[in-house]
C-alpha cells in the first residue's frame, strides 16, 4: 500500500512538471508493461490483499489508455489543460488501478466509491452549462445511496467470517435479499434501466474528457463488481436470475428505441451505453464461460467504442456550437475526412465485423441462447436496434442539407490521432482471438 502511495505521488509530480505528449508515451509504455508480465496468466498475487487475473489486466489496461486518450484530448483547451486537470487526472487513475487490483471487498469498495470525488470534480470544474452542479449532485445521490447495502452486507460478512478477503468468501451459499444489497450498486454503476437516469446528465454536462472516462472506464466497474460479487453467491443467482436478466434485456431493448428518437447527439451516444452494458449484465448472470467472456469482451469493445464517439460529438460541438441532429447535418460536405472516422466508428458500434464488439455479442448470443432459447428474441432486438440507432446518428449527422456556420479551425492531426488510437485497438483485438478462449 505505501509502494502505491509513493507511486500516485510520483505520477502527480511527473505530470506536474512535465509535457502532455511525454506523459501520455508514459502512459503508453506502462500499460505495454503491464499487458507483456501478465500475459497468458490466469492469476498473480503481488500480496495478501492485491493481485490480478486476466480481467484485472484488461481492465487496468484500458484505463491505462483511456487516461492517456484524456491527456491528448485535453490538449484543445487552454485553461483545462493545467496542473490541477493533471493531478486530478492522475488521482482517478490511481483510485481506478487499486479497484481493479485489490482483493479485499472492503478496499474495493473504498476506491470503487472513491472513484467518484475526481470524477466529480471533473464535471462540476469543467463542465459547459451551469445544470453540471446538478448533474454532478444525482450522481453522487444516486450512486451512494444504492451503495450503502453493500457497506452494510460486507459488515455483516466481516463481523460473521470474520475476513472479506475475496478468495475467503469465495463461493458462500449467500442468497435472496444479500444477493440484492451485494449487487445493487454495481447495477446502479453499470448502469441498468430503472437506475439509469443519472447516466445521460452526467454525460450531458460533463466535457469531453470525463464523457470518456465515464464511458470508458467508469461504466465498466460496474461490470467488474458483478463478475467478482457472483462468485459469492453463483448458485442462488444461477436459479434465480430469470427476472433480473429480463429485465435488464428488455430494458436495454426499450432504451434502444429511446435512442432513436433522441436529438441531442451527446444523449443519444450515453442511451446506447445503457443497451450495450444490458448485455453485459445479462453474459454475468447467465453464470456460463461464453456468456462471461462474452461480457468481458464488451465492456472492452464498448469501452473504447463510445469513448470515440463522444470525442467525435465534441468536435462537432466546439466547431458548430451544438449537438442536435435538428440543426447538425452535411457535416460530410464541410469534413470529407471526418465523415470516414464517423463511418468506421459508428460500425464498430453496432458490432459489425471486423470490430472486436463482434466477438462479444458472438459469445454472448451464444451463451445466453444456451441458458434458455426465448433469449433470442431480446437479443436480436437489441442487435437490430443497435444497428438502427447507430446508422442513424451516422446518417443524419452526414448526410442531407447543410444549414451549418462554421466556427472555429479544421480538424486538426491531435484530434486525428484521437480518433485512430480508439479505433485501431478496438479492430486490431480481433484478429488474435486465443487469448480469449484460454
Amino acid at each position: 500500500m505505501i509502494s502505491l502511495v509513493a507511486g500516485v505521488f510520483g505520477m502527480i509530480f511527473v505530470t506536474y512538471w512535465l509535457d502532455s505528449s511525454f506523459v501520455f508515451a508514459l502512459i503508453c509504455l506502462m500499460m505495454m508493461f503491464c499487458f507483456l508480465c501478465l500475459d497468458g496468466v490466469s492469476y498473480v498475487g503481488l500480496s495478501w490483499c492485491f493481485g490480478g487475473d486476466l480481467m484485472s489486466v484488461g481492465m487496468m489496461i484500458i484505463s491505462f489508455w483511456v487516461i492517456g486518450l484524456m491527456y491528448l484530448s485535453g490538449g484543445y483547451y487552454g485553461g483545462m489543460y493545467d496542473c490541477f486537470y493533471k493531478v486530478v487526472v492522475v488521482v482517478l487513475l490511481f483510485l481506478l488501478l487499486l479497484s481493479f487490483m485489490v482483493m479485499d471487498l472492503f478496499l474495493f469498495y473504498v476506491s470503487f466509491e472513491s472513484v467518484l470525488i475526481p470524477t466529480l470534480i471533473l464535471i462540476v470544474g469543467w463542465g459547459y452549462q451551469p445544470e453540471r452542479l446538478r448533474a454532478g449532485l444525482y450522481m453522487l445521490f444516486y450512486t451512494l445511496v444504492a451503495s450503502l447495502p453493500l457497506l452494510l452486507c460486507l459488515l455483516y460478512l466481516y463481523n460473521y467470517f470474520g475476513s472479506v478477503c475475496y478468495f475467503i468468501l469465495m463461493d458462500l451459499s449467500i442468497g435472496g435479499w444479500w444477493v440484492v444489497a451485494l449487487f445493487m450498486a454495481f447495477l446502479v454503476k453499470l448502469p441498468m434501466y430503472f437506475l439509469h437516469l443519472w447516466l445521460p446528465r452526467a454525460h450531458v454536462e460533463a466535457p469531453v474528457a470525463g464523457s470518456m472516462i465515464l464511458a470508458g472506464v467508469l461504466l465498466k466497474l460496474g461490470g467488474y463488481g458483478l463478475f467478482r460479487i457472483f462468485l459469492l453467491a453463483r448458485y442462488w443467482i444461477i436459479y434465480n436470475c430469470d427476472y433480473l436478466m429480463s429485465l435488464g434485456l428488455m430494458g436495454g431493448l426499450i432504451v434502444g428505441f429511446v435512442c432513436v428518437g433522441q436529438v441531442d447527439m451527446k444523449m443519444l451516444v450515453a442511451y446506447s451505453s445503457v443497451v450495450h452494458m444490458s448485455l453485459v449484465m445479462g453474459g454475468v448472470l447467465v453464470g456460463n464461460f461464453l456468456g462471461g467472456w462474452g461480457g468481458f469482451v464488451m465492456m472492452l469493445a464498448h469501452g473504447l467504442c463510445s469513448s470515440c464517439l463522444f470525442c467525435l460529438v465534441n468536435v462537432l460541438y466546439e466547431r458548430f456550437h451544438s449537438r442536435s441532429v435538428v440543426i447538425i447535418s452535411g457535416v460530410l460536405i464541410i469534413f470529407p475526412s471526418l465523415g470516414l472516422w464517423w463511418f468506421l466508428v459508428c460500425v464498430c458500434n453496432m458490432s459489425a465485423p471486423p470490430s472486436f464488439g463482434l466477438v462479444g455479442e458472438m459469445m454472448l448470443l451464444v451463451g445466453l441462447i444456451g441458458y434458455d432459447f426465448i433469449m433470442m428474441l431480446p437479443l436480436c432486438g437489441i442487435s437490430f436496434i443497435s444497428a438502427v440507432f447507430s446508422l442513424y446518428l451516422y446518417n443524419v449527422v452526414q448526410h442531407g442539407k447543410s444549414w451549418l456556420v462554421w466556427y472555429g479551425c479544421d480538424v486538426v492531426v491531435r484530434e486525428y490521432l484521437l480518433f485512430f488510437f480508439h479505433w485501431v485497438p478496438l479492430n486490431l483485438m480481433f484478429v488474435d482471438m486465443n487469448m480469449w478462449g484460454e
